[in-house]
C-alpha cells in the first residue's frame, strides 16, 4: 500500500498493519483471482480516512471495513449493487458513533441488510441517517434496520420487526416504516395496524385527520392504538383483491411455469409449485419474496364450478372458492371481483390466494376496513 495515497491517522494505521494487510490482500486474491490491487488501494484511501480518528474500537472498525473493501471489490458487488458503494464512501462516515460500539459486527450487518435486499438496498442505506439520529445503540440501529428492511420488501422480517417495534424509539419506528411525516405520538397506532391486518397500509387503515389529531395527545394515541388493535373483522362482503404476488423468472419473479397454489402455509407464507419447484412465498403489503420449500404432500386445491342450482346452495355448498370469483365461508358468501377464472386457490381465515392459468402473478384477497 501507498501512504501517499493516504494521510492522517489512516495512513498512520496502514502503516502499523502494512504486513497483516498485505496478507489479507493475499489470501483475498487467491480466493478472487482478478482482485484489482490499485482499485483496493482506490477505495480504502477514501472510505478509511473519514473513520480514521483515535478512539477505542477505531482499529477493529478499519479492519472490518479493510475486509468488506477485498470482498466487495474481490466479488465485484460495488458496481453491480450501488447501495454497497454509497454504504462504504459516504454513510458509514455519519454512523461512526454507533460503528464504534460494535466496530467487528455492525458493517458487516449493514453490508449483509443491503446485499439482501438486492435493488432496494440503496434505499435502505439512503435512509440509516435519519434512523441513526433515532437510536443510542448499535443494537438500535440494528433492530431499527430490521424494520426498515421489512418494509423495503423483506417480507420474512415480518413477525421480528413486528416484535422489535414496541421497545424501539417511536421517531426510528416511524422512520423505519416511512412514515416519518406522523408524530412521534402515532408510531404504536402504526404497529397495532400492522399487527391487525398484512395487507392494508398503515395511512389506508388511519387517516391522516386521525393521525394529526394525536399530536400532542399521548392518551388519545394510546386510545387509538388499542381501538385498532381490537377491531373486529370485517364481512366476507368486505373483502377485495389486494396485492399481486410473485412474477414470471424473465421478469424478475421466481414462477419458471404457472404457479398453483397448495393446501399449506398461512396467509403470509403462500406456498406453490411452478413447474418442477415448490417454493415458499413470504408476502405482505410491503412486498414479497420466495425461496425453496418442501410441500410435504400438499396438493393444489382447484377452483369449482359455479353453484348449479339455489337448491344446492342450500344444502350447504362446501366452503371455498367458484370459478365466477364467488367466495363461500361459514354462512357468508360474497363474489369477488378479480378472483373470477382462478385454476387454484388457498383459503385462510384473513386472507384467500389464487392463481390463474393465463399469470405468472397470484392474486391475494384480504378483507378492507374504512380508514378510522
Amino acid at each position: 500500500m501507498d501512504r501517499a495515497l493516504v494521510g492522517g491517522p489512516a495512513a498512520a494505521w496502514l502503516a502499523t498493519h502494512r504486513g497483516e494487510l498485505n496478507q489479507r490482500f493475499a489470501r483475498a486474491r487467491k480466493r478472487f483471482p482478478t482482485l484489482d490491487p490499485d482499485a483496493v488501494l482506490s477505495t480504502v484511501a477514501q472510505v478509511l480516512p473519514p473513520l480514521a480518528e483515535p478512539a477505542a474500537g477505531s482499529d477493529e472498525l478499519l479492519s472490518a471495513i479493510y475486509d468488506l473493501v477485498l470482498l466487495h471489490h474481490g466479488r465485484g458487488t460495488l458496481a453491480a449493487q450501488p447501495g454497497l458503494d454509497l454504504l462504504l464512501r459516504q454513510v458509514l462516515p455519519a454512523l461512526r458513533p454507533l460503528l464504534l460500539q460494535r466496530p467487528a459486527r455492525l458493517p458487516g450487518a449493514l453490508s449483509n441488510a443491503v446485499e439482501n435486499l438486492g435493488p432496494r438496498g440503496a434505499d435502505f442505506v439512503r435512509a440509516l441517517p435519519e434512523l441513526a439520529s433515532h437510536v443510542r445503540t448499535a443494537d438500535g440501529l440494528l433492530q431499527a434496520g430490521a424494520v426498515l428492511a421489512w418494509r423495503l420488501g423483506e417480507a420474512r422480517l415480518r413477525c421480528r420487526a413486528l416484535d422489535l417495534a414496541p421497545s424501539l424509539p417511536p421517531g426510528a419506528v416511524l422512520t423505519a416504516l416511512g412514515l416519518s411525516d406522523w408524530p412521534v405520538e402515532a408510531a404504536p397506532a402504526a404497529v397495532a395496524s400492522l399487527r391487525l391486518t398484512a395487507w392494508q397500509h398503515p395511512r389506508e387503515l388511519l387517516s391522516a385527520a386521525t393521525i394529526e389529531s394525536l399530536r400532542g395527545a399521548p392518551e388519545r394515541a394510546r386510545a387509538l392504538a388499542a381501538q385498532v388493535a381490537a377491531s373486529p373483522a370485517p364481512p366476507l362482503a368486505a373483502w377485495r383483491v389486494v396485492a399481486r404476488v410473485g412474477a414470471f423468472a424473465g421478469f424478475g419473479g421466481e414462477f419458471r411455469g404457472v404457479p398453483e397454489v397448495l393446501e399449506t402455509g398461512d396467509e403470509h407464507r403462500i406456498v406453490v409449485r411452478s413447474g418442477a419447484e415448490v417454493l415458499a412465498i413470504e408476502a405482505d403489503v410491503f412486498g414479497w419474496v420466495s425461496r425453496a420449500a418442501d410441500p410435504a404432500g400438499a396438493a393444489a386445491r382447484r377452483v369449482q364450478p359455479p353453484l348449479l342450482s339455489a337448491v344446492k346452495a342450500l344444502l350447504g355448498p362446501e366452503p371455498g372458492l367458484r370459478a365466477d370469483g364467488l367466495v363461500l365461508r361459514g354462512g357468508e358468501q360474497a363474489v369477488i371481483p378479480g378472483l373470477a377464472g382462478a385454476c387454484t386457490y388457498v383459503l385462510h381465515p384473513c386472507a384467500l390466494v389464487a392463481s390463474f392459468r393465463d399469470s405468472h402473478h397470484l392474486r391475494v384477497a384480504a378483507p378492507w376496513r374504512p380508514p378510522l
